[in-house]
């Protein structure tokens, strides 16, 4: 088995987050070489190497990427942690690609092994993930894709089109305090407890996520366990 390892920007997130929530295969770009059977790693530039999936179709040529080859990739799940850019530099210092982060790659028998031996380490490697609000929590490896779910444009729009853009705890409106330009802008926070997710679980934008405004934002994230709704709004009437 070969493994490729097939980068993309933060805009298609969304794309390989449905996939691996609704078992649903993608068309992505890949080597001309890649053949099926072959092992898909999927990198977002912005938060690092997130899932895998299995090349299931011959590479053809893409109408949408020009000149460039895809394929169908098929049992698309997520890693357990995001792995960034920084920690395969430093685990693969031999790693040609992570010194120059490129176009997709076909990694080695070397490579691929290094790379089994990253993925396999992550839960020691991400005992605590940092959150939005700059506090460490536990339950680290289901936070990594909350976040990324928080700040998936596709969630959030659906969030503020439910919800609207004003802060749910405070009432905060940064169109009325700063005027057209920022029309629509809120922070998103998502409300379900870590302990009630697991593998099945899938994110539904109207009742998970709630606009809240930066402040109410950090200080939902102020402690350890972060504080929920209510009680960041009972502070404030105590104020």
């Amino acid at each position: 088995m070969t493994t490729h390892l097939l980068p993309s920007k933060s805009d298609y997130m969304e794309c390989i987050l449905a996939a691996a929530y609704d078992g649903t295969d993608l068309f992505w770009t890949c080597p001309k070489r890649a053949r099926p059977g072959d092992r898909a790693l999927f990198y977002i530039d912005t938060d690092g190497l997130m899932a895998c999936g299995t090349v299931d179709s011959i590479p053809e040529p893409s109408e949408k990427w020009n000149q460039r080859y895809a394929a169908v990739v098929t049992d698309v799940h997520l890693l357990d942690a995001c792995i960034p850019l920084s920690v395969i530099r430093e685990e693969m210092p031999d790693f040609g690609w992570a010194r120059y982060p490129r176009s997709y790659v076909t990694l080695s028998a070397a490579e691929s092994a290094q790379m089994d031996s990253l993925i396999e380490s992550v839960d020691t490697l991400y005992t605590d993930v940092e959150s939005d609000g700059g506090m460490y929590v536990e339950g680290a490896v289901k936070l990594v894709y909350v976040n990324a779910y928080e700040r998936s444009s596709a969630a959030r729009s659906a969030a503020i089109r439910h919800h609207g853009s004003v802060c749910a705890i405070c009432g905060f409106d940064f169109e009325v305090h700063f005027g057209s330009a920022m029309s629509g802008f809120i922070h998103v926070h998502h409300v379900k407890p870590l302990s009630e997710i697991d593998e099945s679980y899938r994110v539904d934008p109207k009742k998970d996520l709630i606009p809240v405004c930066p402040n109410c934002h950090a200080v939902i994230h102020s402690r350890r366990q972060a504080l929920t709704i209510a009680e960041v709004k009972a502070m404030l009437r105590k104020a």
